[in-house]
């Protein structure tokens, strides 16, 4: 059997009991050592685990698998990785080549740097996703980090950064030449992290981070002497944490007071790191038009817990300002981009469910149901969150409205959750005929459909711009039964069924 045997974080006596009790019963015992390195020695290994250990190159574990795989079908190989077995998908690749032999796996868990970066003080649910950094060279500066610290930055979430580690590795001289011969090993510093990314940052201009960006520099983590550094990348860029490994965190927009209390106490500059907290992070940012930033102030729920999904906060980015009330859908017809026209049609576009949800619980809107937006509390919460997230854009807008489609008579619709939801700056409801032409010919003024472009840019980039004709009940009746339905957690019958009146409107955003 292969068994892979993680041995957590720092030296010797981190590997679990059923972990140590593997290693010494093992036929024989490699240690994987490319990927990450403890903090002690293979002697010191060899002498707690009362084992002989052979170390695992980059050549030997991704070109020379058979030979750590050799009579595994009838003797246990435990193959040690620093960490969790699952950090790499080298290992994962191991597995796969296992089970094409028929050879049976086992995998003993341990603690990792994904894990162990809570001790930061910040929430794990908080981080996105995790990217790595490597070095730079004069003729190598990938970026492709950038896109996903970008990601993660546009929805108010941490990243962690695993560091480069250079060990048994030719120069480019060497290498060419067939020598094997061998540079001295080399740990990436979170100071030298710090640096790259603010040498990306300059070279991009997208404004991902900045150097007054909040960062956390961790160094030896799980170690006696472990050490973390919080301040600007600017600041981290220029600090000595010390001996490796050392990792770093860009801290999100949506943090909490007591993740800043946390780090705070990490802070090389309190006062520094207060000012930039105030102006940065007490307020989530979001991207708002033209790439710029754009600051908001988002409600905490009252009782320090997150809203339920019933009271979700829509948490993505939309055009800043405008509040509009539609019981139907709107849709004109497609503009020119350079809008050639003084005056424009109405403008509504389509809006995802999964994309609202993500938004509402994102942004906290503690007033606003993911699954109905359209009238009432609702309404009237998405366009305040809308307001503050996005003032250029709603500053050219009326207050928008947000219809749901619903016909309680067709088993086609499945309310109170379709796919998705209409955002219109104009909206006109119909229960009988309606000349559209006549509605297609009001004009808005291109300000107006320019602010309504930007907000379809924000929050369903790639929606068609349109007029839609969108059939649903009386809003206020529905949304008294999506209130009776969420306190009863279905829908009444009998003489409790609240019986709707069903309408065609025509709407154009």
């Amino acid at each position: 059997m292969l068994f892979l045997v993680g041995l957590g974080l720092a030296d010797e006596t981190d590997i679990t009991v059923k972990g140590l009790n593997v290693v010494k019963a093992a036929h024989r015992v490699y240690l994987e050592a490319y990927t990450s390195i403890l903090l002690v020695n293979k002697d010191k290994l060899e002498s707690y685990y009362g084992r002989p250990i052979i170390l695992a190159d980059r050549e030997m574990v991704e070109s020379s698998s058979d030979e750590i795989l050799a009579d595994a079908v009838t003797d246990n190989v435990a193959f040690l990785v620093v960490g969790d077995p699952f950090g790499a998908t080298t290992h994962t690749d191991l597995l796969l080549r296992a089970r094409a032999l028929k050879i049976p796996t086992k995998t003993i868990h341990n603690a990792s740097i994904m894990s162990a970066v809570g001790s930061t003080g910040l929430q794990l649910y908080n981080f996105g996703q995790t990217v790595s950094m490597v070095f730079f060279t004069d003729t190598w500066k990938p970026s492709s980090f950038y896109d996903r610290v970008k990601v993660n930055r546009q929805i108010g979430l941490h990243t962690l950064m695993l560091l480069d580690i250079k060990v048994k590795e030719q120069s480019m001289d060497n290498l060419t030449r067939g020598r094997k011969i061998f540079e001295p090993p080399r740990y990436m510093t979170a100071a030298q992290c710090a640096a790259q990314m603010l040498q990306i940052e300059e070279e991009r201009g997208e404004g991902a981070y900045g150097p007054d960006s909040l960062a956390v520099g961790v160094a030896r983590l799980g170690a006696d002497n472990q050490w973390m550094a919080a301040g600007t990348l600017e600041q981290i860029s220029q600090c000595d944490l010390g001996p490796p490994l050392h990792s770093l965190v860009l801290l999100g927009n949506r943090t909490h007071d007591m993740e800043r209390d946390y780090i705070r106490e990490h802070a090389l500059d309190q006062n520094t790191f207060d000012k930039n907290w105030d102006e940065h992070y007490s307020a989530v940012l979001t991207p708002g038009i033209n790439g710029k930033t754009v600051g908001v102030r988002t409600k905490r729920p009252k009782s320090g817990l997150l809203p339920s999904m019933s009271k979700a906060i829509l948490g993505q980015v939309a055009p800043e300002r405008g509040s509009h009330d539609a019981s139907l859908l709107p849709k004109p017809t497609t503009p020119s981009p350079t809008h050639p026209a003084p005056s424009q049609p109405p403008t509504c576009f389509r809006w995802a469910r999964n994309d609202i949800r993500v938004h509402v619980v994102l942004q906290e809107v503690d007033d606003a149901a993911p699954n109905n937006l359209m009238g009432g509390d609702s309404e009237e919460a998405m366009n305040e969150n809308f307001r503050e997230l996005y003032p250029g854009p709603m500053a050219n807008l009326p207050p928008l409205r947000f219809i749901e489609p619903l016909n309680p008579n067709n088993e086609k619709f499945k309310y109170p959750s379709e796919p998705y939801a209409y955002v219109a700056d104009v909206v006109i409801q119909s229960e009988d005929v309606i000349d559209v032409t006549e509605v297609m010919n009001q004009g808005i003024r291109a300000a107006q459909w320019d602010a309504m472009a930007d907000l379809r840019d924000m929050i369903a980039k790639g929606e068609k711009i349109g007029w839609f004709v969108v059939h649903n009940g009386d809003r206020d009746l529905a949304q008294q039964e999506r209130l009776r339905k969420d306190e009863n957690g279905a829908r009444g019958s009998g003489s409790e069924a609240i019986e709707l009146d069903v309408w065609r409107s025509v709407t154009s955003s």
